[in-house]
């Protein structure tokens, strides 16, 4: 047969006719005849249909909450610039929820074989906790984002956390008098690698020891457990209290009057705002393609950590309005 009338077999073509096409398909299943879903996608960015000029990229959703990278306010500013940022790179976003029902990590690495996948994402943002098993990635191109604590098996691109911290406490001193608290949830402490709390220290260092103040450390990342916080705040009376991002802002501005510096960009356009999740992206998006182009797969051996900086936002306003959390002054993430 003509290498067109096979092609338009395995392709399920109906303008072929169905005893051609069985006969056809049941000569491929003789042979073992796999389809190339890559060479495919590789295949379709050579025509001119811009729906087809693209090949996948993995994003593996590992937070409890499916639908987190499409609610969450810092969130959904980093995947809307990972997922444009793929676009002008000629990629586009799968995304893959981990908790799926019946997922696992072999089920998930055979289904990313299967659609031909060969770059991966792993994003952590609240929780990170997918076994990273050599031989379940041993085929893909691999980096996460946000977590210092994967760069032992990963590429890591992140915020530079410590530079963050610097730039919050530099807006906090300007709204004296400012007994400066910093408020961290467990995991954010852990995926930063201790750093925003280690430049806190730092900075308390060079205050008389009347001035220092504890640490309010909250074990629940979702701030479920916000009396710790009233009572750390009863106690230790901060002007300013430095907090990872709106949500969390939101939270600790319904029980208190005060400012409220944020860590990570809650998206608001205007007043100044200069959000490094564009950064962030391109330089993922980057990592990624590469290691793919250069055909690096599996993880472990030589990583490297990416750290981004940010950038500080004017003040909007030198009081939180409690009843308008988004009325924060905050950081670029």
């Amino acid at each position: 047969m003509h290498h067109s009338t096979v092609c338009l077999a395995l392709k399920n073509s109906p303008t072929l006719a169905a005893e051609t096409r069985h006969r056809i398909q049941a000569t491929a299943r003789e042979l073992g005849y796999q389809p190339n879903v890559s060479a495919y996608n590789l295949a379709s960015m050579r025509k001119d249909r811009p729906q087809n000029a693209s090949l996948p990229l993995a994003w593996i959703n590992q937070e409890t909450d499916r639908a987190f990278w499409h609610t969450h306010s810092q969130g959904k500013i980093s995947f809307a610039a990972m997922r444009h940022r793929a676009g002008e790179q000629g990629y586009h976003l799968d995304e893959f929820w981990a908790h799926e029902p019946g997922m696992s990590v072999a089920r998930l690495s055979q289904i990313l074989r299967a659609r031909g996948i060969q770059g991966v994402i792993f994003p952590v943002y609240q929780n990170g906790d997918l076994a990273l098993s050599p031989r379940a990635w041993a085929q893909f191109s691999c980096v996460a984002l946000n977590d210092h604590r994967l760069a032992q098996w990963l590429d890591v691109v992140s915020p530079d956390y410590y530079h963050l911290m610097d730039l919050a406490l530099r807006q906090a001193e300007s709204h004296p008098p400012a007994r400066i608290g910093l408020v961290l949830d467990r995991e954010f402490d852990a995926l930063s690698n201790g750093l925003v709390r280690s430049r806190y220290l730092r900075y308390q260092e060079e205050l008389g020891r009347a001035q220092r103040l504890a640490v309010c450390t909250l074990s629940n990342p979702g701030f479920a457990d916000i009396r710790a916080f009233e009572q750390w705040s009863a106690a230790w009376e901060p002007d300013v209290v430095i907090c990872r991002d709106a949500v969390v802002a939101g939270s600790l501005g319904s029980t208190r009057r005060g400012v409220i510096v944020t860590l990570q960009s809650h998206g608001e356009e205007g007043d100044g705002q200069i959000d490094v999740s564009a950064a962030l992206a391109a330089a993922a998006i980057e990592s990624v393609t590469r290691k793919i182009q250069r055909f690096e797969t599996g993880i472990g051996g030589l990583t490297q950590l990416h750290l981004i900086r940010g950038h500080a936002r004017p003040s909007v306003s030198a009081q939180c309005n409690a009843t308008n959390p988004a009325h924060l002054p905050s950081l670029a993430a």
